[in-house]
């Protein structure tokens, strides 16, 4: 341990007073293991480099934009604040012009922290607060200027990342793009076919670096395919531009779905398309292709579907609780970029990219949230969480089951969780699946929380219930048995929020190999506000042999689908 008060004083980086009570230092794992040790002490963990995920989303989700959802109630706040933790933002991108919008919500308590080229000017009535952390970064990596990168010691971003995001959880809208006019022909030439001296025609078809003859492929489009999943694409067209060539058709049959900023102009194909390509060049002495200016295709179908890289459940900690619990759009994003962040974009000055990955899913959740928590001010979390999860849907625009790319292979609530977004439905929920902080303290005494624990995180004495709650029985808007030894009943509690009585009638999606049965099978409500309670009996016949297995619970008033996810791993009957 650090036994000196000075050694203490330099070993720290940084207190954390807000959220929640702690500090990052500089330890050694011995020092980390006794600090652990410690009755006061809830966790100590490594800090690490997390590495940031990487067109017309908003309309398909049925929104025009944010700030012009047509369907917010006449009495909705629009004073919700959403805060990020990014790589920073880029202020004079049109999307964070502050017109139309009122003053700055009186609740905000934070402040503009000014630094290198950012102002106080530079915040405005769209971004009203900004601050920038760089000493964790540089005590694990070493000083800023040491990173070969361009940065600044502000809250501008020199990556691009923050700024895409925070364009798309709550950027402006209402400005336009001029496009490039386009429409030239130019020839066409496999990467096998343009091999370099001394270079194999195979490594060609790769159009890797020094492969490609720069005679040979002079003002043509080249035709490349990919070697291994982890090939960087956009480098294939840099070595292309190196030689001369005009444009890249690179063939991918995992992510052809995927945009990517080429220096040149690109596209991905797959298998079928790759097939009709290659037959025209076999039967053309001079192939061409024509670049064309790009056009977002709306309407199209089937849609949405998981994306190839989303990442999939079991929850490996708390495996009651399924996950993901909701999908959202995260391929393909085109949002407000860092001019500066070249390295992305080919070495070009972009305001604008397209990218894919979790981090863009992201900020469409929390965008409905925030039209959530406008509409309903007196919602909690867990509220917003259940109107969400609850109104997804399963199905795409052809109204078959969300499939995986790149072959539309089944998927489960793994893939999934309750379904793709709904923002409209979920402003209108009908029922929610709420919980407070004596819910969330059973939950974790379910999974073996001790008392000292509890007390370091809730601030005051609080005691388990013996036997403890079941982890199952968490009043989460899906339902997850991960260990299922027999017969089990789990138990819900729902709050209706509407306007006049309502019945609410229950049906069930019966997992494989489970019976399941609702008790009461109808819920009747008076008035909003009102809670009712039942349970769902679970009667195993078959194991799952270490699987899951699958169905639904839906409540539906003839108005209001609230549906609920059941994810069941039967162990033995």
């Amino acid at each position: 341990m650090i036994f000196s008060f000075d050694e203490a004083q330099e070993a720290a980086l940084h207190h954390y007073t807000k959220s929640f009570r702690g500090f990052s230092a500089m330890l050694t794992p011995e020092q980390a293991q006794k600090l652990a040790e410690k009755d006061s002490v809830v966790s100590v963990f490594e800090s690490r480099m997390n590495e940031l995920h990487t067109t017309h989303s908003w309309q398909f989700l049925g929104i025009d934009s944010i700030n012009q959802y047509k369907q917010l109630p006449m009495d909705s706040k629009s004073n919700i604040i959403v805060g990020m933790i990014d790589t920073g933002i880029w202020p004079e991108s049109k999307s964070f012009i502050d017109e139309g919008l009122g003053p700055v919500p009186p609740k905000f308590r934070g402040e503009c922290v000014a630094g290198e080229n950012f102002t106080l000017s530079n915040c405005n009535r769209k971004i009203i607060g900004v601050r920038y952390y760089s000493k964790g970064f540089e005590a694990e990596n070493g000083p800023l200027e040491n990173q070969n990168q361009p940065f600044f010691r502000s809250a501008r971003d020199t990556d691009g990342h923050g700024t895409h995001i925070a364009s798309t959880v709550a950027g402006s809208v209402g400005f336009g793009l001029n496009p490039m006019e386009m429409g030239s022909s130019y020839g066409l030439i496999a990467g096998s076919a343009a091999a370099a001296p001394g270079a194999s025609s195979k490594n060609a078809s790769f159009c890797k670096e020094n492969t490609l003859d720069p005679t040979l492929i002079k003002g043509k489009i080249v035709v490349c395919e990919i070697e291994s999943i982890a090939d960087d694409r956009r480098e294939k067209a840099i070595f292309i531009r190196q030689g001369g060539g005009v444009g890249i058709i690179l063939i991918d049959l995992v992510f052809k779905d995927v945009g990517f900023q080429f220096v040149i102009p690109g596209t991905l194909i797959g298998q079928e398309e790759a097939k009709e390509l290659q037959a025209y060049m076999a039967m053309e002495k001079n192939p061409v292709a024509k670049i064309k200016q790009t056009v977002t295709n709306l309407f199209s179908k089937p849609a949405p579907a998981m994306a190839v890289f989303s990442a999939m459940g079991p929850n490996i900690i708390t495996p009651d609780i399924i996950k993901p619990d909701i999908t959202a759009p995260g391929v393909n994003i085109l949002a407000a970029w860092s001019p500066v962040a070249t390295e992305a974009t080919g070495e070009r000055s972009v305001d604008y990219n397209i990218i894919s990955g979790t981090s863009m899913s992201c900020p469409h959740v929390s965008a409905v949230a925030a039209i959530l928590k406008s509409i309903h001010p007196s919602w909690s979390p867990a509220a917003v969480k259940s109107a969400i999860m609850t109104t997804a849907t399963v199905l795409d625009n052809s109204v078959k089951p969300i499939g995986r790319d790149p072959d539309r292979t089944p998927t489960t609530p793994f893939d999934y969780g309750s379904g793709h977004i709904n923002p409209s439905a979920a402003a209108d929920p009908g029922l929610i699946y709420d919980f407070d902080s004596i819910d969330i303290i059973d939950f974790l005494c379910s999974t073996g929380a001790t008392p000292l624990q509890l007390v370091n995180l809730t601030g005051e004495v609080v005691f388990c219930k013996y036997p403890p709650t079941p982890s199952y029985n968490f009043n989460y808007p899906s339902i997850g048995v991960s260990n299922m030894n027999g017969s089990l009943s789990v138990q819900r509690t729902v709050t209706y929020y509407g306007k006049d009585s309502t019945v609410y009638y229950s049906k069930v999606d019966y997992p494989s190999g489970v019976k399941v049965k609702v008790t009461p099978n109808k819920l009747n409500f008076s008035k909003a506000g009102e809670k009712m309670s039942f349970r769902i009996d679970m009667i195993p016949f078959k194991s799952s042999n270490g699987g899951f297995v699958f169905g639904a619970l839906t409540w539906s008033n003839g108005i209001h689908r609230v549906r609920s996810p059941i994810g069941i791993n039967v162990v033995s009957v």
